[in-house]
């Protein structure tokens, strides 16, 4: 996904899927930042060929260049990783979450056969 904009300076913008030859400038980023690259999929922001900011997608964690202005870089990122998740649906811990909700409901439920035989038991 590629999204053409622009910010203060005029100059363009490129919001996309961070691929294999930026881990170079996604590890200056994150030195500039005091930071470490964030783990999985990636956007990022570029201006004038240069990555500014990043976003994991699943985690929503950032780096972004402390020397530039990012904060508009940074608004963008986080709506398109946040439709991206959206799109995906529920991530996997509320997938597991959802699994023992319905594990613990059907534990809980009375079962006919135990019930009946626990009324036998009580009459002999």
């Amino acid at each position: 996904m590629y999204i053409n904009t622009s910010h203060p300076s005029n100059s363009p913008i490129v919001i996309r899927a961070a691929r294999d030859g930026d881990r170079q400038g996604l590890r200056r980023l994150a030195e500039r930042d005091s930071s470490r690259v964030p783990e999985g999929e990636l956007f990022v922001a570029e201006v004038d060929g240069e990555i500014r900011a990043a976003i994991a997608i699943a985690s929503g964690a950032v780096i972004a260049d402390p020397f530039h202005r990012t904060v508009h870089l940074l608004g963008m990122l986080t709506l398109h990783a946040s439709r991206v998740r959206s799109a995906r649906g529920p991530g996997r811990l509320a997938r597991v979450r959802a699994a023992l909700r319905a594990r613990r409901h059907r534990d809980l439920a009375p079962k006919p056969a135990d019930t009946l035989g626990a009324l036998g038991a009580r009459r002999a």
